[in-house]
């Protein structure tokens, strides 16, 4: 039987209540941005789209860049070709010295992989490497730069996706373009690889560099495996998260067990198959639920689909930005889709106080 999820109500931040101005000025510019598109639209002519990811200005995260991505695709969808840039050249933005020259290199290469996997095969992804690129010279007749003004003044694009995808939605009589939330149908190949796993679903833990607040503690994770194990009865858990996230949310289980045995059903917990961000994503797609307590920006790929989830997050000022309406993080939001923003409980709210055993899966 497929599961569904509690109704219950949530402990979301007020909409807009965080910087005020910020908002304002952001929303703005978004609605001024989406009226433009359009416009264009209704035209009916060829323009060109041109979209820039400016690692100069923009930190090497994946949460930010694949909320542009998922901006790039809705305008493609929405029919307009466009073409996505990604503006790498040798300045790169402060955080970035984060990681060593290797893993910067190895960064912007999952960029690109991501763009190819999640974008649609008519939009053309470009790595722009010229020591001087200057985006204020990109602009010819027939293209319209997203955003323009803001690019050409440096300030990075993904602070403002959120807000243009909402009013975008908005516009287009809350609607969005068919086919735009991915599914795990979009990835055939790891779907056949599913079905020899069986029925699963996706658990996220974070070791991060940045945010250790955000980090899942070891009582978590234990609690959090206790909980998922009762909920989900009868299906494998598979784990993403870093190399070094997984390694350490094994080690705690594994530790725990010496005393509990909870990891007595040898085989539920399966480690990420394929290592790295745009490698988990068809996966995370072919779950039957997903759960995130804290951690980064993979959360966004079920944000961005329909795969029910439950998240738990505790920083305000990241998710300051989401579009909340009513009790969901986006408009779209399904009822089996919760996201509970909670700055002083994220820590500790349980999971069996939103999904009961056995009732907690996808709602097809």
């Amino acid at each position: 039987m497929r599961p569904k999820a509690k109704n219950l109500v949530l402990d979301l931040i007020p909409r807009f209540a965080l910087h005020p101005r910020a908002r304002a000025k952001s929303g703005r510019l978004a609605r001024v941005e989406a009226q433009s598109i359009l416009r264009l639209q209704e035209q009916l002519d060829d323009t060109c789209i041109l979209i820039y990811y400016d690692n100069r200005v923009s930190p090497p995260t994946y949460g930010d860049y694949y909320c542009v991505l998922m901006l790039a695709r809705m305008l493609s969808l929405m029919g307009f070709p466009v073409v996505f840039k990604v503006v790498d050249c040798i300045e790169r933005r402060s955080d970035w010295l984060s990681l060593t020259a290797k893993e910067q290199d190895q960064f912007v290469a999952e960029q690109m992989e991501l763009a190819r996997l999640v974008l649609p095969s008519s939009i053309q992804v470009i790595l722009e490497s010229a020591p001087h690129f200057d985006t204020a010279k990109t602009v010819s007749l027939g293209n319209h730069v997203l955003l323009g003004d803001w690019i050409n003044d440096r300030k990075p694009i993904y602070v403002m996706a959120w807000s243009l995808l909402g009013e975008l939605f908005n516009l287009r009589d809350r609607s969005l373009p068919e086919g735009f939330l991915l599914q795990a149908s979009d990835f055939p190949e790891m779907e056949t690889q599913a079905k020899q796993i069986g029925p699963y679903i996706a658990w996220h833990t974070r070791r991060g560099l940045w945010r250790e607040s955000s980090d899942t503690t070891d009582a978590n994770i234990v609690r959090d495996y206790v909980d998922l194990v009762s909920a989900f009865p009868e299906y494998k858990i598979l784990l993403f998260s870093t190399p070094a996230g997984i390694e350490h949310t094994i080690d705690v289980l594994r530790s725990a067990n010496e005393s509990t045995n909870i990891l007595a059903d040898e085989g539920r917990l399966i480690p990420q198959l394929e290592l790295g961000f745009h490698k988990a994503v068809p996966w995370i797609l072919g779950a039957s639920f997903y759960f995130q307590r804290l951690g980064g920006g993979i959360d966004l790929v079920p944000i961005f689909s329909k795969l029910p989830y439950l998240v738990f997050k505790n920083d305000p000022f990241a998710t300051s930005h989401f579009a909340h309406s009513g009790r969901k993080i986006l408009p779209w939001s399904r009822e089996d889709q919760r996201y509970v923003i909670s700055t002083r409980r994220a820590q500790s709210h349980a999971i069996k106080n939103f999904i009961s055993h056995g009732n907690a899966c996808r709602a097809g």
